[in-house]
This record gives structure tokens, C-alpha cells and sequence, in this order.
């Protein structure tokens, strides 16, 4: 037992953390009669733990700390964070429709007044979801994908022309965007107005915010929707005719002023400041 005993005190000396388990004590063996020998034998089972291994964990976790947090804000942030919440937004099917049926290498002709003809050659038709992302305190919370689709073509003489619809976030909804040549508009369907008008170098833009567009421009140009409109031997249903009335300072001879465009063909006119119109055969 005296040796036990300096057992315990030099170990206390070297301060150390026991944790244990006591199967019998010693006591418990003399009160049922044991002998004391046997009663030895059968002492608590001790498993001894330095005190210096539990201070250097503390330590390790602390000074891990700050890589976590770290490993953290990188999981968190960037545009494919796990923690963000996703929308998508796809363009109507009614909206759609304004999109040509055709496939790249496919052409048709327009021809001036004049007897003049070139034709336009489809090079592009294609369809995407543009992914934007945000959120606060450089943490990404959320992710949103918005449907695109967009057909170039462009014709004998390098006329280019190209038609695009896009999915927007509430409260804009849906819009759609024409160019030919170096005349451009872009109409949303919500709002039923034009959010961007470009001619040449000059362009106006309608400033985007959370409530919906402010009126940061005054526009004279104009979009009007047909039920039908004759163009050569065909009748076409369903149009939309732009006019071209704002930056004037940019007409050129050869810049349009008019677009017609019908579903599922795109566009079916269009007309210069020189007069010529250009008439799908």
C-alpha cells in the first residue's frame, strides 16, 4: 500500500490527467471477507493521459481555427457555392414563336424595289441559360439561370441580322432584340416598351432597377404589333413593326429606320433612310 501510495504522489507531481474506471475497491473486498492480497489484484483500472496532450489539442484546435473559417468562406463563395439557392427562368412558349424555324445553313432572299437581291445564310441558332450570382458578405446565397436564345445570319452583300430572346428575373419577364445592320432595339414584352434603342454609335438605355425600369430616357421610336401584313405574294400573321425616330444624328444613307419582323420567320422587311425596302421573296 506504501508504495501505491508514492505511486499516486509522484504522479500528481508531474501533473497528469487520469481517467478511471473502478472495477472493485479494496474496502468492498475486506467488507465480503477477501483477503487483502486477492483484494489487490482487483484494483481500479486507470488510463493515464499526460496533461501536456490535452493543452496541445487545445492548442492544434485554435490554431486551426482560422483555416476553417478560411475553407469556409471559400466552400461558400464563388458562383457554384452548395449554399446558394438556385432559380430559373425559361422564356414563354408564346414568346418563343418569334424565333425562326430554320437551321444553320438555311437561307432565304430579300429584294429591293430595284430588283436587287441578296440572300441571308443562318450561321448561328442557338440556345443557352446565362447563370448570375450574389449575395452578402462575400457569401453566395444565391444562383439564378435565365434561358437565351439567339440566330445570326448574314447576307451576300455583309448585311448581318440576327434575332435573341431572353428569360429575366421578376419583374421583367421576357424581351426580345433585333439588329440589322447598325440599328438595333430591344422591347420588353412586360413592360411593353423599349429598353434600349442603338443606332450607329449612338445608344439609349433604360436604367434597370429592383421596382422596374426608370424613365431616365424620353423615346420617339416606336413598336407596334400587326394581326397581318402582305409582302410580295405572301401574307404574314402576327408581326412586330419597330421605327426608328431617336438619334437622328446617326442616320446615314444606309441606316434602318423600319423592321418587320413575323413569328416563325423573323424578319420579313426592312427599310433604309435612302428609301430602299427590302422585301422577303
Amino acid at each position: 500500500m506504501q508504495s501505491r501510495n508514492n505511486i499516486r504522489k509522484n504522479i500528481q507531481a508531474q501533473s497528469v490527467v487520469m481517467t478511471e474506471t473502478e472495477t472493485e475497491t479494496q474496502n468492498q473486498s475486506l467488507n465480503h471477507g477477501k483477503n487483502p492480497v486477492q483484494a489487490q489484484v482487483k484494483t481500479s483500472a486507470r488510463v493515464l493521459i499526460p496533461a501536456s496532450f490535452e493543452s496541445c489539442r487545445r492548442r492544434t484546435f485554435f490554431h486551426s481555427l482560422p483555416i476553417i473559417l478560411a475553407l469556409f468562406l471559400f466552400w461558400s463563395c464563388g458562383e457554384d457555392s452548395p449554399l446558394a439557392c438556385e432559380e430559373t427562368y425559361f422564356v414563354s412558349n408564346d414568346k418563343q414563336e418569334w424565333l425562326s424555324e430554320d437551321s444553320i445553313g438555311d437561307s432565304f432572299v430579300m429584294t429591293d424595289q430595284n430588283g436587287i437581291s441578296q440572300s441571308f445564310t443562318m450561321h448561328r441558332n442557338n440556345r443557352e441559360f446565362n447563370k448570375s450570382w450574389g449575395g452578402y458578405f462575400f457569401i453566395t446565397t444565391h444562383r439564378t439561370y435565365r434561358e437565351y436564345f439567339y440566330q445570326n445570319y448574314s447576307s451576300t452583300y455583309q448585311w448581318n441580322y440576327s434575332l435573341s430572346l431572353s428569360a429575366l428575373w421578376e419583374p421583367y419577364g421576357d424581351e426580345i432584340r433585333a439588329e440589322v445592320g447598325s440599328t438595333s432595339f430591344t422591347y420588353n414584352f412586360n413592360y411593353e416598351c423599349l429598353s434600349r434603342l442603338e443606332c450607329g454609335e449612338g445608344n439609349l438605355d433604360k436604367l434597370m432597377t429592383d421596382q422596374g425600369y426608370e424613365e431616365d430616357f424620353k423615346s420617339y421610336s416606336s413598336v407596334k404589333f400587326l394581326d397581318s401584313l402582305r409582302v410580295g405574294n405572301t401574307v404574314y400573321k402576327e408581326l412586330l413593326h419597330f421605327t426608328c425616330l431617336d438619334l437622328a444624328e446617326e442616320w446615314e444613307e444606309y441606316t434602318v429606320k423600319e423592321i418587320y419582323l413575323a413569328k416563325h420567320y423573323g424578319l420579313i422587311q426592312y427599310k433604309l433612310q435612302n428609301g430602299l425596302v427590302y422585301s422577303r421573296d
